[in-house]
């Protein structure tokens, strides 16, 4: 190139910024003198800003020679810088480090000089892996732009003595070929690098830095590149703290690429090596350095060797993973102190699952393998990883040569390239790809699982199979269902219950047993023997010892016949000769007369070959064709008929048929009325079946008939409802069921004509014009006739002297006078039944008789007012109605029991002659109308009991009153704080709609009702436990899986309770529904009941893996309200052993796993002041426990647990 005057000037320069950029840059002076072939020309790049970065620096130092080179090979000089940034790290790599100048990571050498260093690299098979490798080491940076340029356009080892395997290997990016930068980048992937992302990674530099304006340019003039100015602004990192640390150790990860002299960036920073060689090594940190930009930097030794410094990113305290493979093996386990975690122990993020001992002496099945700095570790299929010299790996315990014959005699084996579950075994083949076939076993090998062959074919090595895959009896390769018959023609086969020679076949007979007999086949197996076929019901035999059903003569026919059953086959072949199909069903085709063309014999029957309409339709049985008449369709019927003739026949089935016979002669019956149920068509003619004789022919009868009818118009009641009304007068020939008289029962209709046959006298109705039928005249009436009738219950007042009282509705035939309303006009009667007639409506005056409903002046309600107050239902005696009761339409809604002592809201009041009512509400829901007189404003006795037990008041502020506080006449006596610690008696109990009272006695004086909260029951021959179910109301506790702690916490405390209370025990329960408490009130409840023990129950959660059963006392580490009760020692004694005593009692009881007597600053057992305890009964996390904390017999398991370590604690106690 032609060198400029100020050339050697700009070298100056150039050296001490590469100085500061990176040692390498030193050579670039010299190649650009040593290369005098760069071309000068007019700059459009001018480096004048201030301060730049050391990557604009590099840019700066480069971009001269990435556009010489690039122009000359006729490729992109920003894909040529962007690619010496991105693989050098702009310059500060070690392969770019002066020696080595590599600034492509180039691998191979150059001049027989390379560099080795550990690299990344990636594939889709193993991802990520690190690899030992050597890279080229170059002269100068000239020269590794220059090979890199040959690279690309030369191809893939260029340089070698027989040249590139494919120099148009790169040819993607040659600009010829490459219309912009990023098709150039995109054509590298998967080529110049295995990194996925590395075409958006170059892009992504080329546009930061603007890169592409070094391709419009074909090279750069020195003269014009400021670099002195630019050498002064030149951004380095700055140490901003420094820090002596205690030495500790660490291991070296991925995440950082070099170790150097200073943390890197800052000034005079020059990389010593990478981290690669030292990967996962164990390191000791001596110093600390913050950098301005954020990064912490560690100096590390190694063996007491000083390595550098590297970015802290770079270390680990854990564990680090240096291999993992999948795998297939099967293992014991054989100790019991491993955990089983969920990632190999010491990893970050491991977690135990599980102890070994719970598996201890178990086969499992190993999938993965995984090499960390600590072991190597085997992961248990479905449960994690445990330290694999905790296993017994399935292993060869002994080889022998052998050389036999066998089947593969299954097709579900595997047959693998060591036996099944030793270490390393793969799969070669199924066993179903050779089923059946003989192999030769020329090893055998024996493992604790099995016995294994390993078996060649033709003499081609298979694998290894199970034994028990293998076996010397044939196998059977096709079955069959068949349908044929043979006769048995040789006494020698056996008949077996499977064929000859299959594993487990049996003999059944011989042969000669059934020599000569026709049997039926119904399978046929072939094995590597033979062919079998199974004689039904009896066993297999060799097919070649069947004569199968042939036909043995067939002669040409012609002749008429007609189909005479339903049940025939008509098949392709005849019936029972090897091969026969069926075409139809004779049904399809019965009484149809075919013609016969073919006969065919053989040893079971003869068979005709018959046609229809000259289409042929295949063989029948013979005997399934008849001469005789043929049933072609029957129906019931129901009509009736007179016998006109004497000389027809009756019999059994109609003439003709086959089997009929005859009965007796129409003669004996001449002139009778007959029922007709049945016609039957054949292809004779059409027959009546006259009942209970026998069939006749149609013609002779003379069918009921109409004999006279004549037009009408007169007006009816429908009076009965069991008439039909019919197309026809009933009985006629055709009749048909229009109607139900019941549909029209008590309606007025026109009767327009009158038929007349020998039965009876029929009438055409018609209803509002519409004609309706024919209906016998006698289901018609004159009188009322009854529509409805229903029971009611009201009262009423008799208002007319004028009406009848009879014993059934005026108008209804049979009704009689019983006496006149005058008797009792003016009086109260109540009324139980209503009916509607066509004539109107009355009412049944109870123990009377019936009234016209007008005459009676009904219970009305007189006046209404909407109300707005609260009373309470006072008597259980009282209905609640629909309406005030005995209105009209009353009805019941509820009893006033239902709802007895609630308060409710009164809406309306409605009066009546009898009361005022109450329209009332509760919670918002209307319950209706109820007598004014059941409500009250006092409180309502819910119920009352004698009782006899003694008490402590422990209230000051209650009052002791004559009643029970709130009912109505309760007077004030005394208050309890003059009583206040005293023992006194409870005779009594009652409860209110306001709370639960106790009638009390002090030294045999009745004091009167005080509430009985304000009470501490004593029972001196019983000890008191307080139950604590935990959370509650608002506070659900743990929840998982749709369950909420607090839900099975009470569950499991109501079963403790009602244990505890069938034994004797007395028991406070904190909460006994779903309601949130403070924790201080459960401490409070615990406390004012003084009990000897106090028990809480909760379960717990954590991380769904774990699981088991612990039980907590106070650890005395806490600040309690009362220190002395709280820290007294015999209370944290007596904890302690309740703790012991319970959590032994519930792994005794439910065999979970046991994690101990525990203690703990929980606020319950802190602020008790009696031995108390809190039990975690499970995980409702973890799937497997939920499942059995949510069942009934687990849950009598944890209460009978709970209550058993309670017994035993007073056992030892006392």
């Amino acid at each position: 190139m032609k060198v400029s005057k100020n050339f050697f000037g700009k070298v100056i320069i150039l050296a001490m910024v590469g100085t500061l950029v990176g040692p390498s840059f030193l050579s670039t002076t010299v190649s650009a003198v040593e290369n005098n072939n760069i071309e000068t020309s007019v700059s459009t790049y001018n480096l004048n800003a201030t301060p730049i970065s050391k990557k604009t620096a590099f840019i700066n130092a480069t971009s001269a020679y990435a556009t010489s080179v690039a122009n000359e090979y006729g490729i992109y000089p920003s894909v040529m810088l962007a690619q010496a940034a991105l693989e050098s790290d702009w310059g500060t790599s070690m392969l770019a480090y002066n020696p080595n100048f590599n600034y492509f990571g180039i691998k191979g050498s150059y001049n027989n000089n390379f560099f080795t260093k550990y690299t990344r690299e990636y594939s889709e098979k193993d991802g990520w892996t690190i690899i030992k490798a050597n890279f080229k080491k170059y002269l100068s940076v000239n020269s590794a732009f220059i090979d890199y340029a040959d690279k690309l356009t030369k191809g893939p080892g260029w340089d070698n003595e027989n040249g590139s395997w494919d120099k148009n290997f790169y040819s993607g990016t040659w600009r010829i070929n490459a219309d912009t930068y990023k098709d150039a980048t995109k054509s590298l992937l998967n080529k110049y690098a295995t990194d996925p992302n590395y075409n958006t990674k170059l892009d992504a530099i080329i546009e930061t830095y603007n890169l592409t304006r070094f391709d419009k340019m074909t090279s750069i003039d020195l003269n014009t590149i400021n670099l002195e100015a630019s050498l002064a602004g030149i951004n380095y990192d700055e140490v901003i703290s420094t820090t002596d640390v205690k030495d500790y150790s660490m291991h070296i990860n991925s995440q950082s690429e070099g170790i150097y002299t200073a943390p890197k960036d800052t000034e005079n920073s020059k990389i010593l090596s990478t981290t690669m060689e030292y990967l996962n090594r164990k390191v000791f940190v001596k110093e600390e350095k913050k950098t301005k930009n954020g990064s912490t930097w560690a100096y590390i030794t190694l063996d007491g060797k000083e390595l550098g410094w590297i970015d802290i990113k770079g270390l680990t305290s854990f564990d680090v993973t240096l291999s993992e493979k999948n795998i297939n093996y099967t293992a014991k386990i054989t100790r019991k102190t491993d955990g089983i975690n969920t990632l190999p122990y010491g990893l970050e993020g491991s977690k135990l699952v599980v102890m070994s001992s719970g598996y201890y002496g178990k086969d499992v099945t190993i999938t993965k393998e995984m090499v960390t700095t600590r072991a190597t570790w085997s992961y248990i299929k479905d449960l994690g990883w445990i330290d694999k010299k905790g296993l017994d790996i399935e292993k060869i315990t002994a080889v022998e040569d052998t050389s036999y014959y066998k089947r593969i005699g299954r097709k579900t084996d595997g047959i693998n390239t060591q036996p099944w579950g030793t270490e390393g075994f793969a799969l070669n083949y199924l066993s179903s790809n050779f089923f059946g076939k003989q192999v030769k076993v020329i090893k055998e090998a024996t493992t604790r699982r099995s016995t294994w062959a390993y078996i060649t074919l033709d003499g081609k090595e298979l694998g290894w199979i199970d034994i028990k895959g293998l076996t010397s009896s044939d196998v059977t390769l096709s079955e069959k269902n068949i349908d044929y018959t043979a006769k048995i023609t040789r006494k020698t086969d056996g008949i077996n219950t499977l064929p000859y020679g299959l594993e487990g076949s049996l003999l059944v007979s011989m042969s000669s047993g059934y020599y000569g007999k026709d049997v039926t086949i119904t399978k046929e197996m072939v094995t590597t023997r033979a062919t079998w076929s199974y004689i039904k019901d009896l066993g297999w035999i060799d097919k070649k010892g069947l004569d199968i059903e042939k036909i043995t003569a067939v002669k040409d026919t012609s002749y008429y016949k007609r189909i005479g059953r339903k049940t025939d086959g008509i098949n392709t072949q005849p019936w029972g000769t090897e091969g026969f199909a069926l075409n139809y069903l004779s049904s399809n085709f019965f009484g149809k007369q075919v013609k016969v063309i073919k006969e065919a014999t053989t040893r079971r029957s003869t068979w005709a070959y018959i046609t229809l309409d000259g289409k042929e339709l295949g063989w029948i049985d013979i005997k399934g064709l008849t001469s005789s008449d043929v049933t072609l369709s029957e129906k019931n019927i129901d009509y009736t008929a007179k016998i006109t003739r004497k000389t027809d026949g009756i019999n059994t089935l109609p003439y003709g048929l086959e089997g009929s016979l005859l009965v007796s002669m129409s003669s004996g019956y001449y002139g009778k009325d007959v029922t007709i149920t049945k016609e039957m068509v054949t292809t004779r003619a059409t027959w009546s079946y006259i009942k209970d004789l026998g069939w006749i022919d149609k013609k002779g009868l003379d069918i009921e008939k109409i004999t006279a009818v004549k037009d009408t118009s007169y007006y009816k009641r429908i009076g009965r409802k069991t008439d039909g009304i019919n197309t026809q007068p009933w009985g006629t020939e055709g009749f048909a069921l229009n109607y139900l008289s019941s549909n029209f029962f008590g309606k007025q209709v026109k009767v327009i004509k009158e038929a007349t046959t020998r039965r009876s006298t029929w009438a055409y109705i018609t209803l509002d014009g519409k004609e309706l039928g024919w209906i016998d005249i006698k289901g018609l009436t004159s009188s009322d006739v009854t529509l409805s009738e229903k029971n009611i219950d009201y009262t009423a007042k008799i208002t007319r002297k004028t009406d009848g009282i009879n014993t059934l509705p005026y108008g209804l035939e049979g009704s009689l006078l019983v006496s006149m309303s005058s008797g009792y006009y003016g009086k109260d009667v109540t009324i139980t039944k209503e009916m509607v007639t066509t004539r109107a409506t009355w009412s049944y005056i109870k123990d009377l008789g019936w009234i016209d409903k007008k005459g009676l002046d009904i219970e009305k309600i007189t006046a209404v007012k909407d109300t707005s107050y609260y009373k309470r239902i006072g008597r259980k005696t009282d209905g609640i109605n629909t309406q005030p009761w005995g209105t009209e339409g009353f009805a019941l809604n509820y009893l006033s029991s239902n709802f007895f002592g609630k308060q409710v809201k009164v809406i309306k009041e409605a009066t009546t002659r009898r009361s005022t009512w109450a329209y009332i509400t509760l919670d918002g829901k209307e319950l209706g109308w109820i007598d004014i007189k059941g409500l009250t404003s006092s409180d309502v006795t819910l119920s009352e009991k004698n009782i006899n037990y003694t008490a402590k008041i422990t209230r000051k502020t209650d009052g002791i009153n004559t009643l029970p506080y709130g009912l109505e006449g309760s007077l004030l006596v005394s208050m309890s704080s003059d009583y206040y610690g005293e023992n006194i008696t409870v005779a009594k109990e009652m409860v209110t709609t306001r709370a639960t009272w106790a009638l009390i006695y002090f030294e045999g004086k009745n004091l009167g009702w005080v509430d009985k909260r304000g009470l501490n029951r004593i029972d001196l021959f019983k000890n008191v436990v307080v139950l604590d179910p935990g959370h509650g109301g608002t506070d659900p506790g743990a929840r998982a899986g749709g369950i909420n702690e607090k839900d099975l916490n009470l569950t499991v405390a109501k079963k403790v309770e009602l244990k505890l209370e069938q034994a004797g025990y007395e028991v406070v329960m904190t909460r006994s529904t779903d309601k949130f408490l403070e924790l201080s009130e459960r401490a409070a409840t615990a406390n004012r009941a003084n009990p000897d023990i106090f028990v809480s129950i909760h379960t717990n959660s954590f991380n769904t893996l774990v699981y088991g059963i612990e039980t907590f006392s106070y650890n005395k580490n806490g600040d309690p309200n009362n220190i002395l009760k709280a820290n007294d020692p015999s209370r944290l004694l007596n904890s302690s052993l309740l703790s012991q005593n319970i959590q032994n009692s519930l792994i005794s009881n439910t065999n979970a796993f046991n994690r101990g007597a525990k203690k703990a600053n929980f606020h319950v057992v802190r602020e008790t002041w009696m031995p108390a305890v809190l039990v975690e009964i499970g995980f409702v996390d973890n799937t497997t426990e939920r499942n059995k904390l949510v069942t009934n017999t687990y849950q009598e398991k944890i209460a009978t647990g709970i209550v058993g370590g309670i017994q035993t604690y007073f056992k030892n106690i006392n």
